[in-house]
């Protein structure tokens, strides 16, 4: 018997290094089109190992959600799957040691002027796991291991048309303490509420009750698809107690900075019971500026 420990890379690099098969390139591949366009592309697999390696190459959908969930669901069963427009090509491909050799998708996007913003899917890379050896004392029986075998994901995006709506909202926020109280960090859920895919940057102001800025904070940037979702996160350990308000900004590079500014209060977390509830620390008052 065997165990296989599958790790999905899904993330952004010009190379992804594994002793094994690996993807060269970027895991994000974006075409801009028209509805009835063509399009492809390649993908570059290599082995760097010394054993030949197979690998499985077929297509998911892909949504994301702030609370850390990921599904990878049938092709085309998501809203704005374009995974049946694909065809990949191979499926499947041996690999020799130190080989690199390209897989090709192509497209079609539907003849259809309903269609406008982001259609994505995943095109999983997979390197298969060799058999388990058999002991030749004992045919009966395999051995006992485990294996590591890394699964690549690679964001095939079509961008559809033009003047496809953008919205960017903050679903829900909250300071958390860690065990001691020690650190305290601000926690937004950023959701995707438009037709295509926005790559903000995410940063929190703080003003005192003075107005004054006692600091901006970046919340890094990520990649948000129409009705996904991500949480990011700002560390105030530094900042003292008190209330404040928090201008959250998200520039996606738009001609707007989409904002919203919330009540902020940092005091020490209130003891939980069974009965008593966990409080938010932040109240919205709510507002959308621009640049």
């Amino acid at each position: 018997m065997k165990s296989l420990l599958t790790v999905l890379a899904a993330v952004l690099g010009l190379h992804t290094a594994q002793a094994g098969v690996v993807v060269i390139g970027n895991l994000a591949r974006t075409a801009t089109v028209k509805p009835g366009d063509n399009f492809e592309g390649v993908v570059f697999l290599k082995n760097t190992g010394a054993e030949s390696s197979d690998v499985r190459l077929f297509q998911t959908d892909y949504t994301s959600q702030a609370d850390g969930s990921n599904d990878y669901g049938t092709p085309g069963s998501a809203p704005r799957s374009n995974a049946e427009w694909i065809t990949v090509s191979p499926t499947r491909v041996r690999l020799m040691g130190g080989e690199t050799r390209p897989a090709r998708y192509k497209g079609r996007v539907p003849a259809s002027s309903k269609l406008s913003g982001t259609y994505w899917s995943m095109l999983m890379v997979e390197p298969l796991a060799a058999p388990a050896a058999t002991p030749a004392s004992r045919p009966d029986q395999v051995a006992v291991g485990l294996q590591t075998s890394i699964r690549f994901g690679i964001q095939l995006v079509t961008e559809v048309g033009k003047g496809s709506k953008a919205s960017l909202q903050v679903r829900d926020k909250r300071l958390v303490f860690n065990s001691d109280a020690a650190k305290r960090s601000l926690e937004l859920d950023i959701g995707n509420d438009g037709e295509r895919l926005l790559i903000p940057i995410m940063s929190v102001e703080l003003f005192d009750k003075t107005g004054a800025s006692v600091g901006r904070f970046d919340a890094g940037r990520a990649r948000i698809y129409p009705e996904c979702s991500v949480r990011a996160k700002v560390d105030l350990s530094d900042i003292p107690m008190g209330k404040y308000a928090a201008m959250v900004l998200l520039d996606s590079g738009e001609s707007q900075v989409l904002g919203a500014q919330y009540d902020l209060e940092i005091a020490p977390p209130v003891p939980m019971t069974p009965k008593t509830p966990e409080l938010p620390a932040l109240v919205s008052t709510g507002s959308k500026i621009g640049k």
